[in-house]
């Protein structure tokens, strides 16, 4: 088993061996622009991002530099800076950029209904709820 990698002071390490970079980060103050010019360009030449996390992460810009300068070899987007990016943007016609319409899942009414049911109850029982915002966390 890999080992386990976390904080400010891992990321040089994580972004130096990661052949493939995957962001499901939340939306701090802390990770606004967290995937720039200066931390993509520490990825491996020919590594692979996809973003599915928040747009507000990426420098799109930067990204566009290192997928034209070759040091990436593609990216998959599935948040955007501009939600949506407005027609005539770069990342609709990026060769090695796929877009993707910001569906991370399928949400069936089945499974919203019992969601909310659920919620319902436990607000009703005074119990926690299990996808509560944590205000000190930021998400």
């Amino acid at each position: 088993m890999g080992r386990s990698l976390a904080g400010d002071a891992e990321l040089p390490l994580l972004l130096a061996q990661s052949d493939v970079l995957i962001c499901t980060l939340p939306l701090t103050p802390a990770t606004r622009g967290l995937l720039d010019r200066a931390r993509m360009s520490q990825l491996p030449r020919g590594s692979y991002l996809i973003n599915v996390g928040r747009g507000e992460h990426l420098v799109e810009g930067d990204l566009r530099a290192l997928l034209d300068e070759d040091h990436l070899a593609g990216a998959a987007l599935d948040v955007f800076e501009r939600e949506p990016p407005p027609p005539d943007a770069w990342i609709w016609r990026h060769a090695r950029v796929t877009a993707t319409p910001h569906i991370a899942g399928e949400a069936r009414d089945e499974i919203v209904a019992a969601q909310c049911l659920d919620a319902l109850r436990r607000a009703r029982a005074g119990a926690t709820q299990p996808f509560a915002v944590d205000q000190a966390a930021g998400y």
